[in-house]
């Protein structure tokens, strides 16, 4: 017969083996632990040795808790941000799914997780939302900024840009309506010439 080795004194994850207790139906040697949260319990050596048992019990179900804990987000205006996000990016029957999903623009794998998503981003000032910098990009840590709605609103994907400014900002600083700059943009016309008064 094998001699069993004492396994007393050793420390197996949360457990601390206290003494040999006997031998279980199967004939394996067991040992009576005590756990790091103060319950003794008993366990099969071979448990011990592979790690499949490193507590009483109570380790899981921390765990467990801790997984099930809100994050206590769910009413946020960053939490409504994220599921609009993801719904756009994923869901074909949002009705933005086109502009988003279904041209490829994606939430990164770490974004699928709020808790990662906030740590990346922080809190959301007042009155902005979220943007990416690069539009045929997908959502990302590194693509992602809070800007003004007002500002968003100018950085539509079917917003004309020239010189870095777009149709409004082109218009003030040339002197010419919103539609004159569409329409001298769109035939190659400089910018710079006078509109005609009638």
């Amino acid at each position: 017969m094998n001699k069993v080795k004492d396994l007393s004194g050793f420390l197996y994850g949360q457990l601390a083996v206290v003494k040999r207790e006997g031998i279980d139906k199967s004939g394996n040697a067991t040992w009576l632990c005590l756990c790091s949260c103060g319950r003794h319990h008993i366990v099969r050596a071979d448990c011990l040795k592979s790690g499949a048992i490193k507590s009483c019990g109570c380790l899981g179900r921390y765990t467990t808790k801790i997984r099930s804990t809100t994050h206590g987000m769910s009413k946020s205006k960053e939490y409504r941000i994220w599921t609009g996000v993801k719904s756009r990016c994923s869901d074909a029957k949002n009705i933005s799914f086109k502009n988003y999903g279904g041209r490829g623009i994606k939430v990164c794998k770490e974004w699928e997780n709020f808790e990662t998503f906030y740590a990346d981003m922080g809190p959301c000032p007042v009155g902005y939302s979220i943007e990416r910098i690069k539009l045929d990009v997908g959502y990302e840590p590194s693509n992602c900024v809070w800007i003004p709605l007002k500002m968003q609103n100018r950085n539509k994907r079917n917003t004309i840009y020239h010189e870095g400014l777009n149709t409004n900002e082109l218009a003030v600083k040339y002197g010419l309506t919103v539609q004159a700059v569409i329409a001298r943009l769109s035939r190659n016309k400089p910018l710079d010439v006078p509109m005609r008064r009638r």
